[in-house]
């Protein structure tokens, strides 16, 4: 080989040349990605993890709803225990159902009425203060925290929380029912008579009212008033011993002996106890 030759083989010109240089080996194939990278196992384990928490959403889903369908029996068992009177069965009950459905603010609500009814007014204030934690703008929750401070004497509390039920729902003759006799209690007559004349306004058959609003009165001294409002109680509801009494007092302070034995009578005879120890007295 001449040396022009040698130089132009140097120089790549007889790269081709069979014997003179080996043909520059053809690079291998690429291997495939390993399964785990690929594209296709991406996509399935991603579907994969879909299914799965779909499963375990539905599952949740069933099982809350399945709760919340037992804590719905426990709180209907709760309610019929409560109107049958009894009170222990029906706490049980409720607090079964909050086991189930903890955020259950009706059921702290009914629960709270069977510790009221029960007696026990702190009970019954800690779960009407829970239901009001759960729901904040329900009237009737203050409502009946403001009747379990009042069964304890406790009129300012009272006060606030049928002030709180008002505002939240003004149409209610409940709320301003108990918040006038709270009034009374506390001597604040003026105020009283507002509420009671506000309830009757939007109840005008309510017998407990027109009772209570006749008691102010007489606590004011203005027994004619009391007398009238007596009389419609009377009316409404003939089957109540108490405004009968009442009404007997308030004869019996404006002189009218007659007529307060003859519904101090009428009330003994439906069972009221200080009538009986009136006509006791006054025979």
């Amino acid at each position: 080989m001449e040396n022009r030759d040698y130089q132009r083989l140097m120089n790549g010109g007889y790269l081709n040349m069979e014997g003179v240089i080996p043909e520059k080996p053809k690079r291998g194939l690429k291997r495939k990605p390993p399964l785990e990278n690929s594209l296709l196992l991406r996509r399935f384990k991603n579907l994969a993890i879909i299914a799965i928490s779909v499963v375990v959403l539905f599952a949740a889903v069933e099982t809350g709803l399945v709760n919340q369908f037992r804590a719905s029996n426990y709180s209907t068992q709760g309610m019929e225990h409560h109107n049958a009177g009894r009170y222990d069965e029906a706490i049980a009950a409720y607090t079964r159902c909050l086991e189930l459905d903890p955020e259950n603010s009706e059921c702290y609500l009914r629960r709270g009425m069977s510790y009221a009814w029960r007696g026990n007014q702190e009970r019954a204030i800690a779960d009407y203060t829970r239901a009001i934690e759960l729901e904040p703008d329900n009237a009737k929750y203050y409502f009946w925290r403001g009747t379990a401070y009042a069964h304890k004497h406790e009129q300012d509390p009272a006060i606030y929380n049928y002030n709180r039920a008002i505002e939240l729902n003004p149409k209610k003759a409940d709320y301003y029912h108990w918040r006038g006799m709270a009034y009374a209690w506390k001597k604040q007559y003026d105020l009283a008579l507002a509420d009671f004349g506000r309830a009757l306004e939007l109840d005008s058959k309510r017998a407990d009212t027109y009772m209570e609003r006749g008691i102010s009165y007489a606590g004011m001294g203005d027994y004619e008033a009391a007398i009238a409002d007596y009389d419609r109680s009377i009316e409404l509801n003939p089957d109540r011993a108490d405004p009968y009494y009442y009404r007997a007092e308030a004869y019996r302070l404006l002189d009218n002996a007659a007529a307060a034995r003859q519904d101090y009578e009428t009330a003994a005879g439906l069972g009221h106890a200080g009538a009986q120890q009136a006509l006791a007295t006054h025979r």
